[in-house]
């Protein structure tokens, strides 16, 4: 697949602060949160989303078609913002990716497109392994979404 219009490039995940933080989280019920005292993120949760969102697509589209997050981006590049409303699972093992992206010309704050997602799945396996593979698959889906959407 190619990028039409020039590559793209991942700006900074925005995450709410509930979610943005070392211990992985998890729901229980509607209200309630559990924060892990052993399980943490080795890095920020939105920095990780970038970088994580960032690879998805490299593997998706051409290598020169995709700018890295820190990378500087050639002018005709087009920028990617993405906000999660909420990116967790519960103890039952659903998980859950919500929220938007929007695609933004070079140089221009009024994106092309805007999209909402809602993405579900399901831990294959108990525990925080099984979380955060679910929750990689649920990144690779919105990957999916965005190469969709930028090679029209």
């Amino acid at each position: 697949m190619h990028a039409a219009d020039g590559p793209i490039q991942i700006a900074p995940v925005h995450i709410p602060a509930v979610l943005e933080r070392q211990e992985i989280v998890t729901a229980r019920g509607s209200s309630e949160i559990i924060l892990s005292n052993r399980h943490r993120w080795a890095a920020p949760l939105g920095e990780m989303t970038r970088r994580t969102l960032t690879q998805d697509l490299l593997q998706r589209l051409q290598g020169n078609e995709v700018v890295l997050p820190e990378q500087p981006a050639p002018a005709d590049t087009r920028e990617i913002v993405v906000n999660i409303l909420n990116f967790q699972s519960d103890a039952a093992g659903h998980v859950v990716l919500q929220g938007s992206w929007s695609l933004l010309p070079p140089g221009s704050d009024t994106p092309s497109q805007m999209r909402n997602f809602s993405l579900t799945g399901q831990a294959e396996a108990t525990g925080y392994a099984g979380q955060v593979q679910a929750m990689s698959r649920l990144m690779g889906r919105l990957a999916d979404d965005i190469v969709s959407a930028v090679t029209q």
